[in-house]
């Protein structure tokens, strides 16, 4: 996505991104959102595009932010199961992952990126 949107992201772009993330985000897709947000990140004018959002995009964006946050880390390291009767399930099994490790990667990169994309 970084190169696809290299020279510019287009105005409105962002927001639209985060209207549709912030609408289907899901414990499998977290990763992929995660890179999606670094990359948009790291395009050019992207303070500016930050700066120009909506209100109901300002609304997605901390809706997405909240929702990646609060996936809990059970979840996280058993990314193959979705939402909280997945989570519970992986919890009845005993077969949770846990990385933590990788775990607080996630939550620093989490944190920049609330910090890039200004989620209070």
């Amino acid at each position: 996505m970084g190169r696809i949107f290299q020279a510019d992201l287009g105005f409105g772009l962002l927001g639209e991104f985060l209207m549709v993330l912030a609408g289907n985000v899901c414990h499998e897709d977290r990763d992929a959102v995660l890179q999606i947000l670094r990359s948009l990140s790291g395009t050019k004018r992207f303070g500016l595009n930050v700066e120009l959002l909506s209100e109901s995009e300002k609304e997605s964006r901390r809706d997405l932010f909240g929702k990646l946050q609060s996936m809990s880390r059970d979840c996280w390291a058993a990314g193959r199961l979705s939402g909280p009767a997945g989570c519970e399930a992986e919890r009845e099994a005993d077969v949770v992952d846990t990385s933590p490790p990788k775990e607080a990667e996630e939550e620093r990169l989490v944190m920049e990126l609330m910090k890039c994309y200004q989620v209070n």
